[in-house]
């Protein structure tokens, strides 16, 4: 129950007991009390109701309690209001908005309850009881003679009053009246003077209105020329791309800056201008030097450029920056393949100011692979192993490591590095199913530390792949391939090269019997050697048992290529696809067009439909049809855009392909175990075995990503190297002439190519649905984050070359004091001289860095 004021009590009705009844028991005056039902309380005076007040339930600041105290306590201090109880107005029959209740006028508007005031009764039954006063004086005609006479002397001692107090108002106003003339006067004489100076003011200010409205209308014509030349502007501009409006935007902003060095770039403008220098430096030198574009100074560019650090090893700037792109993409877009391969570089040590350290030894980076290889200090680096990660959904790539070695990596050294990059991509997000390599014997040792074996076991499987070593799902798992085109290159150079030369004897003339034969002649000898006949016998090679050779293409190059008229029907076929010399044999696309479908057709056209040569083409059947089953196969696996894709309509036609080649290759294998006079197949035993672990793979991993990652299709030319290949080729042109780079020229390019990938993501991936805002947001937190690993990089060399610098005081103090303890000796003059010369040398270079006095001392001599 709430609180209630003294006096009141509570009672509960007995025919209904859910009102509840406050009353406060007043024999004098009234009795007030308060009825509680369905939050409504009635206010009531002697037991009758006159309000009623409605209780909010929903109220923020009270309960219904709260509420119900407050209006208790507010009836509790309102009084009472008695009417007009005087008896001289009882006579009274009529007054007009009154009414006579038990002997009592009361006014219809009274509320029967009033706040604390000195009146006797409310407000309005105090105006009817002044309303009755002067009804009661209308009836004087009924009072007596003496009565009259009281009256009249009160009126008249009352109206002698109001003649006094008027006297004395009319005095005093007439005062005031006289203060205002005198202070009109005086406001009179300062409008005169004020006006005078309006006047004058206000001339000035009609000339200065004259010169606005000039320059308004000034204004107003140039206004309207510069929207016009602005809508001109915004026309010209909505017609160039973003890359155009962003150089157009720059000009501008470059013609507006006062001072040369205050010129503040645009976050997108600095990554194109990055992207720009890494490409062509000559360029930027050019386009800079002579202002052809507002483009940031060369230190901009490299503080840019040194943000991602220098060493072999794995590159963690990378490795961050995969995790920054792949932070917000599901598991499918993150899944892709690992790739890695060696290139050749030459040797050559150079010392490295900012690191404080020598670079062109073989380096494996941090870790514990540099303690398993014996001597790795003193041994000078002449390959480059470099790891990169493809994406199967994204355009991109990213070069992740490169390490420097000696020669070909051992296969356990790149069995441990693989294992490591696959954890540190797993790290930051990304996802290997794959990887690549090519058909080094190294690459294959390593197949071999992992299980990878293209020899069937005894059920006839063969195992092309491992549990993956870090996810948590079970059927998650790495295929290894060999690189595809450089597998079917190995078998086109096996068919073409598959002969043995036949070398005579060479023939000389002699001046005399007893001269020896020797390889070269010299210009004052009289020897002549008789130039070589060479002659080739071709091995028989072997596809499903039936013969293939080289002979094959020569006769159909030769046969196509002797009609007239430029028409042929192998037209893709030239000498160099026939007759490839050593660079030739590395072209893909020479490869491609050997085994192609136009070269199958052209063989079964002169073997069936051309009776001319018929006889000379009846065994080429088996040529044709491995031509055929090669491009067939070759297409699957090797799908680059959206019309090369496999996906679930055509993926049974593509896996029929490479089942067939499967077949093939079981059928070729069969045949050269079984042939008594061991013919050899199509391809050697090691492609033979790389053939089928990466037939094997594509299988497979194809049926995963369609099957259990729910991809609409796959490209499987992510699954070879060819971005390897395609960045080994940046560094060769990179390499400033020269067919191989040093080691640390090679670190500078992997360095520019690594930044170029992020760089170019950073500036894609806010071309898509983004407002201006988000895009800059974007570009600039990711420049901010390039400065501030460049800045962390100074950083770490400045506190290398403080602590080398301590280390060489350390051993100036060390040498000192052991020079004190030497006994006298007798050095040599030649060695004392030039210790002396060093010495001078170096007094005379550093003295003016030196800021010490004590120091400058001690290097002094007498």
């Amino acid at each position: 129950m709430c609180k209630i004021p003294p006096a009141w009590y509570w009672i509960t009705p007995k025919d209904d007991p859910t009102v509840l009844i406050c009353m406060q028991l007043n024999v004098k005056t009234r009795t007030k009390s308060l009825q509680f039902r369905d939050k409504t309380v009635y206010l009531c005076l002697n037991c009758k109701v006159f309000g009623s007040t409605l209780l909010d339930s929903l109220h923020e600041n009270e309960t219904l309690a709260q509420q119900f105290e407050r209006v208790i306590r507010d009836f509790d201090e309102a009084q009472i209001c008695p009417g007009v109880t005087e008896e001289k107005f009882r006579k009274i029959k009529f007054c007009a908005g009154a009414f006579l209740q038990e002997e009592v006028w009361r006014s219809v508007d009274c509320k029967l309850v009033y706040n604390g005031t000195d009146q006797e009764c409310c407000a309005d039954c105090y105006t009817i009881k002044r309303a009755l006063g002067r009804l009661m004086s209308k009836s004087l005609s009924t009072m007596s003679d003496e009565d009259k006479l009281q009256k009249l002397k009160n009126d008249y001692r009352l109206a002698m009053k109001k003649i006094d107090r008027k006297s004395e108002k009319i005095q005093k106003m007439e005062k005031e009246i006289a203060s205002m003339e005198a202070q009109e006067h005086m406001f009179k004489l300062e409008k005169s003077i004020m006006t005078s100076e309006l006047k004058m003011k206000q001339a000035i200010i009609d000339s200065q209105a004259l010169e606005m409205l000039k320059l308004r209308q000034e204004f107003a014509q140039k206004a309207s020329d510069v929207q016009q030349n602005d809508s001109t502007l915004k026309a010209i501009l909505n017609g160039l791309n973003s890359k155009e409006r962003l150089v157009v935007r720059m000009i501008i902003d470059k013609a507006n800056c006062k001072h040369g060095n205050g010129m503040r770039y645009d976050a997108e403008w600095i990554m194109e201008c990055l992207l720009l220098r890494i490409k062509s430096p000559r360029a930027y030198k050019h386009l800079c030097s002579n202002t052809l574009l507002p483009l940031p100074c060369l230190d901009t560019i490299r503080r840019l450029l040194s943000s991602m650090p220098v060493s072999f090893g794995f590159n963690e700037e990378a490795l961050s920056s995969i995790k920054r792109t792949l932070s917000s993409l599901d598991l499918g877009f993150r899944r892709g393949s690992l790739v890695w391969d060696e290139m050749s570089i030459t040797k050559s040590v150079k010392y490295d100011p900012q690191k404080m350290g020598f670079e062109g030894f073989v380096d494996y980076g941090t870790g514990d692979v540099n303690q398993d290889v014996v001597g790795i200090e003193e041994q000078l680096a002449d390959h480059c192993l470099l790891f990169i990660f493809r994406p199967y959904r994204s355009p991109w790539v990213q070069p992740i490591a490169v390490f420097a070695t000696k020669g070909a990596a051992p296969g356990h050294v790149i069995y441990r590095l693989l294992v490591k990059a696959i954890v540190a991509l797993e790290a930051v997000g990304a996802r290997v199913n794959s990887v690549t390599c090519d058909g080094a014997q190294p690459n294959k040792s390593a197949w071999s530390v992992c299980g990878i074996s293209g020899s069937p076991d005894k059920d006839g499987n063969i195992s092309c792949s491992i549990q993956h070593p870090t996810a948590k799902e079970p059927e998650e798992k790495i295929w290894f391939l060999q690189d595809v085109p450089h597998l079917y290159k190995c078998v086109r150079n096996h068919i073409f090269t598959r002969r043995k030369v036949v070398k005579p004897r060479l023939e000389k003339i002699m001046n005399s019997p007893t001269e020896k034969v020797t390889k070269r002649t010299k210009t004052n000898s009289a020897n002549k050697l008789v130039p070589w006949k060479t002659t080739d016998i071709f091995y028989d090679l072997k596809f499903k048992g039936k013969q293939v050779s080289h002979k094959d293409f020569v006769l159909l190059f030769e046969t196509d290529n002797a009609k007239r008229g430029g028409m042929s029907i192998a037209y893709k076929l030239r000498h160099e696809h026939i007759y490839p010399n050593a660079f030739q044999k590395m072209n893909v696309k020479l490869m491609s067009q050997v085994f192609s479908h136009s070269v199958a057709k052209a063989f079964d056209f002169y073997r069936s439909k051309n009776p001319a040569t018929m006889d000379a083409f009846r065994h080429t059947e088996a040529t044709q049809e491995l031509v055929q089953l090669l491009n067939n196969s070759f297409d699957t696996m090797n799908g680059r855009h959206f019309g090369e894709r496999i996906w679930s309509g055509n993926w049974q036609r593509h896996k029929k392909n490479l089942t067939d080649l499967l077949d093939a290759l079981n059928d070729t294998e069969a045949h050269s175990k079984a042939s008594k006079e061991n013919f050899r197949p199509f391809l050697s035993d090691t492609s033979l075995k790389a053939m089928r672990v990466t037939v094997n793979s594509t299988i497979q991993l194809a049926e995963f990503l369609l099957g259990g990652c729910n991809y609409n299709y796959v490209l499987t030319g992510k699954f070879n190297q060819d971005c390897i290949e395609r960045f080994f080729g940046i560094v060769r042109s990179c390499g400033g002439g020269q067919e191989a780079p040093t080691a640390s020229s090679f670190l500078r390019i992997y360095r520019m190519l690594s930044i170029y990938v992020p760089v170019r993501n950073a500036l894609h991936r806010v071309d898509g649905n983004c407002d201006d805002n988000e895009r800059m947001h974007v570009l600039t937190s990711y420049k901010d984050c390039m400065l501030q690993s460049f800045r962390e990089n100074v950083k770490q060399a400045k506190d290398i070359r403080k602590s080398l610098r301590d280390e060489l005081l350390k051993g100036l103090m060390y040498s000192n004091e052991c020079q004190k303890k030497a006994p006298n000796v007798d050095l040599d003059i030649v060695q004392s001289n030039a210790t002396y010369y060093l010495c001078g040398y170096l007094l005379h270079s550093r003295a003016e860095q030196i800021n010490c006095n004590m120091c400058l001392a001690l290097l002094s001599t007498e």
